[in-house]
């Protein structure tokens, strides 16, 4: 069974779907002991979990109230089958900057990642020919801690006390420490580097965007792929100083995060279960990932060309002239 997940600031939520698939509403705190993820699936597998309730008694936990900070949008399937197992081998890499800036976003960020890894679990359960590895390298600092490669079903679930967050951005150093390893370890096997960042770098002893850049361009781009995900105003030019193309980087603001983390479960599901040959972002993705910035464009720009006259609600507006809304898609590995 496939899960979709809430993000808050205290906790990681899963959502339980229902008998019918449909999403529920049945929210269940992650256990924050870090146990292999089998482990989570077989207990899901049985259904025997216990369904947080509110102050009220005997009603789930609701996070389309307004009282949360990061209510669930609408859900819509944008991966393959959940039913469909994998049909390669894959390495994942994930680069997770941990700088002191992204302290406030450690729940997001465990929540992301057990989805990701949930996703491929879920791909490569057996019966599956194929395996999965994953790899964390997280940088805070003068600290870069180059983690072992671990398979798939033995990867332990993260609480947001998994990630200690302070010090400086070494992103392209720790990119570069990457690529190095998909280049000495990794051959003929597909394999994906996603960087996540909320910075620039400002601790790289001298390795640039240039040198990663460099590195890129020398992958087999039928095999390896690196994927950029970065919150600052400036990572879309960042991303594009280290060569890397737009659909395969994200520029979502903080606010956005949880539906960027989506977007790379997809590109992973897509990849794994040959959709795509490598990871990347399509449309939807990089859309419902980056709602919030360019709805703050289109708002900025709209306020700046109208006449100075104009009322204060879109129903004085012509309609052409009304900022458009965004709908924001999130994926899920359930069907609707």
């Amino acid at each position: 069974m496939n899960e979709s997940q809430h993000f808050d600031d205290d906790n990681v939520y899963s959502v339980v779907p229902s008998q019918d698939d449909e999403y529920g509403n049945n929210l269940v705190p992650e256990n924050n002991s870090i146990v292999p993820n089998v482990q989570n699936q077989q207990q899901q597998q049985q259904q025997v979990q216990q369904v947080q309730h509110n102050e009220e008694g005997n009603n789930p936990v609701n996070y389309n109230n307004s009282e949360h900070s990061n209510p669930e949008p609408e859900v819509e399937s944008d991966r393959p089958d959940p039913n469909k197992k994998a049909t390669k081998d894959i390495r994942v890499i994930i680069v997770q900057d941990l700088s002191g800036s992204m302290d406030s976003s450690r729940t997001k960020l465990a929540t992301g990642v057990n989805e990701f890894v949930g996703e491929l679990n879920s791909r490569y359960e057996a019966p599956c020919d194929f395996a999965a590895q994953i790899c964390l390298i997280t940088f805070a600092g003068d600290n870069i801690d180059v983690g072992k490669w671990m398979d798939i079903h033995s990867v332990p679930v993260y609480t947001r006390d998994s990630f200690r967050c302070n010090g400086t951005t070494p992103l392209w150093r720790t990119c570069k420490i990457a690529l190095d390893k998909v280049k000495e370890e990794c051959g003929h096997c597909t394999t994906a580097v996603y960087a996540f960042t909320d910075g620039q770098d400002n601790n790289s002893n001298g390795v640039t965007s240039k040198d990663v850049r460099k590195m890129i361009e020398e992958l087999d781009p039928t095999k390896h792929t690196m994927l950029f995900i970065g919150s600052d105003d400036n990572s879309g030019t960042d991303a594009e100083s280290a060569g890397i193309p737009r659909h395969r980087s994200l520029n979502p603001t903080e606010e956005d995060t949880p539906f960027a983390m989506r977007a790379c479960t997809n590109t992973i599901a897509r990849c794994v279960t040959g959709e795509t040959q490598t990871p990347e972002f399509n449309n939807d993705d990089i859309l419902s990932s980056e709602g919030s910035r360019h709805t703050s464009a289109q708002s900025a720009q709209s306020a700046h060309s109208q006449p100075a006259n104009y009322g204060q609600n879109n129903d004085d507006l012509p309609e052409d002239d009304c900022v458009p809304t965004i709908r924001r898609v999130m994926s899920s590995g359930g069907r609707r």
